[in-house]
């Protein structure tokens, strides 16, 4: 039970105190009471050995990007894994390993789509497991000039549907669908590119109310399997 508190930093201490004393000093839970208290300007939330760093990192700015241990363990060598296509000062090129107490990121390509999440990893062979840490970090578009996810795989999911179509034009050209029992199996997708249904047309028909204002891609199969062309529906 906590005793009477005089004020918000006092409030703060207790709560923290209370939360190491039942799952101990660095425990998770322990960091998200220190953390909600950060959030509102009292404290931090770091315990020894933790990273520090930008948990969200505009991918237009070209500053370097630096992470740092919090009170490393002195005279002990630390080691960092991050993203092998990321440029770090002072790591061989096609590395993605660094030894040191910080790692500074110089440069970091361009993606295909925003947001891109990453997770930095940080070890000491010398402690043990006790050392290791994992850091999350997003990297986000914050001018938003270029696709997100969504549109991504939308466009992407689009451009293949052409391409099969000029494929097909091009390589069958003496297929004609007399009619629609032509098809034996349909497959449907999300733009995302995820399998959402594969069975017969009829099953689909019987089941489309769950799919309802969605634009999804069906793909279109004859009895041997043989793919025969593909659609763009939107379910109402």
């Amino acid at each position: 039970m906590m005793p009477e508190v005089s004020g918000y930093v006092e409030l703060r201490d207790h709560t923290v105190a209370l939360a190491e004393e039942i799952h101990g000093p660095c425990s998770e839970e322990a960091r998200g009471v220190k953390r909600a208290w950060h959030e509102i300007c009292l404290g931090d939330f770091y315990c020894e050995g933790d990273i520090i760093g930008a948990t969200e990192v505009c991918e237009e700015s070209t500053a370097p990007i630096i992470f740092s241990i919090f009170d490393p363990v002195p005279n002990v060598t630390y080691r960092w894994n991050f993203p092998i296509e990321w440029t770090v000062a002072g790591a061989a090129s096609g590395s993605n390993e660094y030894y040191g107490t910080s790692l500074i990121v110089t440069n970091i390509p361009d993606y295909s789509y925003y947001s891109q999440f990453f997770d930095i990893y940080l070890y000491s062979p010398q402690v043990g497991i006790e050392s290791s840490r994992t850091f999350h970090m997003e990297l986000m578009d914050c001018l938003n000039d270029d696709p997100d996810c969504e549109d991504y795989y939308a466009e992407t999911a689009l451009a293949k549907e052409n391409n099969n179509s000029e494929v097909k034009a091009k390589h069958n050209q003496n297929f004609t669908l007399e009619t629609k029992e032509d098809i034996a199996m349909v497959k449907v997708y999300e733009f995302t590119g995820r399998l959402i249904f594969e069975g017969t047309p009829s099953d689909f028909e019987n089941q489309k109310a769950i799919f309802e204002n969605r634009i999804l891609i069906h793909a279109y199969y004859d009895e041997n399997g043989q793919f025969l062309f593909s659609e763009k529906h939107f379910i109402k």
